[in-house]
C-alpha cells in the first residue's frame, strides 16, 4: 500500500520506531518477561502517539492518503494494547484497543461507504486509482479484522478469570459483543483488497468460530480462506506468501475449541 499513497515522512519514521518497540515487547512476552513486555508496549504507544501528531501537522493530513495513514497508525496502536491485554487480567488494555480501532474504523468508513468522496494527493502519480482504492479498502477490512480479534482476546481472558474478579469487565464485555466483524470484512473482501488481508480475515474468523465451538462455521471460514489464497495467487501474487502464512499460523488453533482459545495468548 505504501507505493500507492503519499505518506507523511515524519509520521512514517515514528510509526516504524513504534512497531520495532512493539516487536521487542512481543519477544519479551514470549519469554514470559511480562513486565518488560509492558514497558515496550507502552513505549511503542508513545511513538504511535508521536506519529499521529506528525501526521496531523502534515499539509495533506485531511486527504484520503493522510486518513489511510492515520487508520494504519491507529490500528497498530490499538492492537499493541490487545497484545498487552493478553498477558494480564486487566480490561483497560482491551478498552483502549477498542477505542483506537473504532477511531480507525470511523476514519475510513465514510470513504468506503461512498458518503464522502475520496480525495487522493496527486492522483495517478503515487499509484493508479485502482491501487489507491485498494489501499483504502484494505485498511478498512484490516480494522474490522483487528476489532474482531480484540473482542475474542478479551473474551478468552475474561473466561479464564475467577468469577469474583469480573464486575469491572461487564461494560467491556457488553461493548465487544458488537465487535465480531469478520463477516463484514468478508463481504467487503473481494478483489478490491490485498489478498493477504482478505485471506487473514477469513483465517482469523475460522479461529473465532472454533473458539466458540462452532466447528462447521469454522470449516466454512477456513474454506473461504483457502479460496482467498487461490485468488491471491492469481490476482495478487506479490501477497501470496503472506496470505499462505496467515492460514499456516492459524491451523494449529483449529484442532479444537480449547486449542483456539489457548492460541490467543500466543497469537492474538
Amino acid at each position: 500500500m505504501a507505493e500507492s499513497l503519499l505518506r507523511a515522512p515524519d509520521a512514517v519514521q515514528a510509526h516504524t520506531e513504534g512497531l520495532a518497540l512493539e516487536t521487542t515487547g512481543r519477544d519479551e512476552a514470549a519469554l514470559g518477561n511480562y513486565s518488560t513486555a509492558r514497558e515496550h508496549y507502552h513505549a511503542a504507544d508513545e511513538q504511535f502517539h508521536l506519529a499521529i501528531g506528525h501526521l496531523r501537522a502534515w499539509e495533506h493530513s485531511e486527504s484520503t492518503d493522510g486518513r489511510v495513514q492515520l487508520a494504519h497508525i491507529l490500528n497498530d496502536r490499538g492492537f499493541t494494547r490487545t497484545r498487552e491485554g493478553v498477558i494480564g487480567y486487566n480490561p483497560m488494555p482491551f478498552q483502549l484497543a477498542r477505542q483506537f480501532l473504532r477511531a480507525s474504523l470511523v476514519t475510513t468508513s465514510r470513504l468506503v461507504s461512498g458518503t464522502e468522496t475520496p480525495h487522493f494527493v496527486q492522483e495517478g502519480k503515487h499509484g493508479t486509482p485502482k491501487l489507491q482504492r485498494r489501499a483504502l479498502f484494505t485498511r478498512h477490512v484490516s480494522t474490522l479484522d483487528l476489532l474482531s480479534r480484540n473482542a475474542l482476546a478479551a473474551e478468552v481472558i475474561y473466561d479464564e478469570m475467577p468469577d469474583g474478579n469480573k464486575p469491572e469487565w461487564d461494560e467491556l464485555m457488553e461493548l465487544i459483543s458488537a465487535d465480531h466483524l469478520h463477516g463484514w470484512g468478508y463481504q467487503l473482501g473481494d478483489s478490491s483488497i490485498d489478498g493477504d488481508v482478505r485471506t487473514s480475515n477469513s483465517a482469523n474468523n475460522a479461529r473465532q468460530e472454533m473458539a466458540h465451538g462452532r466447528r462447521l462455521h469454522a470449516g466454512v471460514a477456513l474454506g473461504r480462506a483457502a479460496l482467498s489464497l487461490g485468488a491471491t495467487i492469481i490476482r495478487n501474487p506479490g501477497k501470496t506468501v503472506a496470505a499462505a502464512g496467515s492460514i499456516y499460523h492459524r491451523l494449529p488453533a483449529l484442532i479444537s475449541p480449547a486449542a483456539a482459545r489457548q492460541s490467543v495468548r500466543l497469537r492474538p
